[in-house]
């Protein structure tokens, strides 16, 4: 093919976007990180990660005028609120890139004593967040860093009402339980002189330094059986394997591959 036959690729403006995000979601992740506060078990950007990603754009989030002070309708109840406006301009041209503001009423304090300039400051932070947020969201999620896009500084210290908890993921002893025959039964010594003791039941390999799981094991042996993770008493997120014999089932056992569990 002659080279005034070939396709030239062009970069598009969607294409160098893509890649000027995932740089500055690179250069800005460690601050953003670092920075970030936990409230129910989420991770939230807080205003200087903000202003980090808007600076690594080439931006700045700036105030638009004073404070405004307002009385606000909260279920019949008058609330004295605080509410700031920022804009975040492009630094090579000023032109504005976003629009945001940030409130902060009386009622968010348990004891409603409060210093005006604490809340006129507070509003400012969130109008600041806020306005970044709305340009820059997307690069948060590119960082890959399991972080909320929701400004920390909207977020109330005890979390957002209702919210869903975040619950570690159960054991897989804890919640599944493995019914066949119980084979190879056995104990061995461990590095420190412990007695482990180890079966293998449908394929699934387990062992054990509890001498009363050991013991059930044995009885079993050589039987069908149900085993299932009971928690224990004593060490907290740990498991016992507890060993019934049952009814032999008619037709052939499920044979599935090896797959260690430790109990």
């Amino acid at each position: 093919m002659s080279e005034e036959n070939q396709l030239e690729l062009i970069p598009s403006p969607a294409t160098e976007l893509h890649k000027a995000s995932q740089n500055v979601a690179s250069l800005c992740r460690e601050i953003v990180v670092a920075t970030s506060v936990q409230v129910q078990g989420k991770n939230f950007v807080q205003v200087e990660g903000w202003q980090s990603i808007a600076a690594a754009w080439g931006c700045t989030p700036e105030i638009a005028g004073p404070p405004k002070h307002l009385v606000i309708d909260k279920g019949g109840d008058q609330v004295q609120a605080v509410r700031s406006e920022a804009v975040l301009k492009r630094d090579r041209d000023g032109a504005v890139l976003s629009r945001a503001f940030g409130l902060v009423a009386m009622d968010e304090y348990e004891d409603g004593n409060v210093d005006l300039y604490a809340m006129e400051a507070k509003s400012q932070t969130r109008a600041i967040s806020r306005v970044c947020r709305n340009k820059f969201a997307f690069v948060v999620v590119m960082m890959n860093a399991g972080l909320q896009t929701t400004p920390a500084e909207e977020v109330p210290a005890q979390g957002f009402k209702n919210a869903k908890q975040a619950k570690p993921a159960p054991r897989k002893e804890a919640i599944e339980s493995i019914q066949g025959v119980v084979q190879l039964y056995g104990t061995k010594t461990g590095e420190n002189g412990e007695k482990i003791h180890t079966c293998i039941v449908t394929g699934k390999y387990f062992w054990t330094k509890h001498d009363q799981v050991g013991a059930e094991l044995a009885a079993v042996s050589g039987k069908n059986a149900l085993l299932k993770g009971i928690p224990s008493v004593k060490k907290p997120n740990c498991y016992h394997l507890q060993a019934v014999e049952i009814p032999q089932p008619e037709g052939p056992v499920d044979d599935r591959t090896d797959d260690d569990i430790d109990i």
